[in-house]
């Protein structure tokens, strides 16, 4: 769909061409056997990676509120890396708008593992 197309060329812009640039990050693409589902994910220093997913965020219009919660769950658990994900869902089905997803894992060893989520 025009969104899919749309997420994913700013994910490639605002994340996956400034990820090539970074040395310790690693990324991967991940399609399902139907095709119909295409994922990219980042893995990489938290501080490169929380900062790309800031910069993605405030590209797609999107209320400040997940980004103030992922910089606090940062902030808590103090991981050493992130993961992050973009994924298009049900591209070429007949009779579907198709669907985006993007997000974030936080990965051990955590400063602070003990508090509570």
């Amino acid at each position: 769909t025009v969104d899919q197309r749309t997420f994913l060329s700013t994910w490639a812009e605002t994340v996956s061409d400034s990820a090539l640039n970074l040395e310790a990050c690693q990324s991967s693409v991940h399609l399902s056997s139907s095709l119909d589902t295409m994922e990219h994910r980042l893995r990489g220093p938290t501080a490169d990676i929380s900062r790309l997913l800031q910069t993605f965020i405030s590209q797609c219009a999107v209320p400040d509120g997940p980004v103030r919660e992922m910089l606090q769950r940062i902030q808590q658990f103090k991981p050493r890396s992130l993961s992050a994900w973009a994924k298009l869902k049900y591209m070429g089905q007949q009779g579907s708008n198709g669907g985006v997803d993007c997000g974030y894992t936080m990965l051990p060893p955590f400063e602070n593992p003990a508090l509570p989520l």
